[in-house]
């Protein structure tokens, strides 16, 4: 990823003290007056008042004035600015309660939708130097939510017929081991969805199998790749097998989280829910998975939305039959209750 030449063109904004946000950034004298007027207004939003066109209005006003010659004052601007957020997030996540304390945020919400305004409008005008600079802005930014700004930016904008860029550069946080940023994480995987959808189902493969949940990396990639898996619409039939097993991760640390993310999994579809008694029925039966199956039985009470009784009945019986001859009494009681389901539902 390139480096971000150091700011040598922008005045100097002032460092907010005591949670105040800094001031806006002020581009140098050399630009012109609508440039400069335009940049301005970039940081002074107030989504409470705004409307939706407001953040992409002023992104196409500074992209309107916006000469090639000019973009390097603004990526200085920029570079210089984005590391004084590192406070935004805190301020944004913190409980405000009063008026005094959402009146205080206002100003760090703005900057924040000021540097997305700024990104967005960059990304207007051919340049060979803004995909790679925004993209090596992520990398600099202590902020979370900044980096979000960035990232819209990068991923386009429809509104603004602006088109995904750097994607090679968001891809590599994928796989670069010093990249612990569920944001950067998540953008590396769109992007590389955006490239090749079959790599992208490759990698979300790579990412569930042997999940140490000890490792937060590893939970994370983990996750991401679920979300982008229901985002696709992914083949259940090739991919269950790989997330099912996340059911069973031990309880505490970040497993949860996971376990309940591969328990949402199951239950998406009705190919999920049948996908997910095949799997209990030929490949592994552990009473958390059982349970699983349980729960989801509303999917043989959907109707024609549902489950058919043809697909699930003889697994059903052959479930129970399992667990009687081995004296299982509780897991066998989960599927005698299920068949008397079927038949309360109309499928006997």
């Amino acid at each position: 990823m390139s480096n971000v030449k150091p700011a040598t063109s922008s005045k100097g904004s002032k460092k907010g003290g005591k949670g105040e946000a800094p001031e806006p950034p002020v581009l140098d004298a050399s630009v012109s007056a609508d440039l400069a007027r335009a940049f301005s207004n970039a940081w002074t939003v107030d989504l409470s008042r705004s409307s939706a066109e407001t953040v992409p209005r002023r992104a196409q006003a500074i992209g309107l004035v916006l000469k090639p010659e000019s973009v390097q004052s603004i990526l200085d601007a920029l570079a210089k600015y984005v590391p004084l957020l590192g406070e935004v997030d805190v301020v944004m996540n913190r409980d405000s309660k009063t008026p005094k304390e959402r009146e205080q945020r206002k100003p760090w919400q703005s900057r924040v939708v000021g540097v997305g305004i700024v990104a967005h409008a960059l990304r207007l005008v051919p340049s060979d130097t803004v995909d790679a600079s925004l993209a090596a802005l992520l990398a600099s930014s202590p902020s979370e939510t900044v980096r979000e700004e960035l990232l819209k930016a990068l991923l386009g904008d429809a509104t603004l017929g602006t088109k995904p860029g750097a994607l090679a550069s968001l891809v590599a946080f994928i796989d670069d081991p010093a990249c612990n940023d569920l944001a950067l994480l998540r953008a590396g995987f769109r992007s590389l969805y955006t490239l090749d959808a079959k790599k992208a189902h490759d990698r979300w493969r790579k990412a569930l199998i042997g999940v140490d949940v000890n490792a937060p990396r590893s939970v994370w990639l983990a996750k991401v790749a679920l979300e982008q898996m229901e985002v696709h619409k992914a083949d259940v039939d090739d991919l269950a097998p790989v997330v099912f097993p996340l059911i069973k991760l031990p309880k505490g640390l970040r497993g949860d989280e996971l376990q309940a993310a591969a328990l949402k999994y199951a239950g998406l579809t009705r190919d999920h829910f049948l996908a997910l008694v095949k799997y209990v029925s030929d490949k592994d039966d552990a009473p958390v998975l059982v349970d699983a199956v349980a729960e989801r039985f509303y999917w043989a009470s959907l109707g024609a939305g549902g489950v058919k009784q043809e697909e699930v009945r003889p697994l059903f019986k052959a479930l129970e039959k399992r667990y009687l001859e081995k004296n299982d009494a509780t897991r066998a009681a989960v599927f005698t209750k299920l068949l008397a389901g079927l038949v309360r539902e109309g499928k006997a």
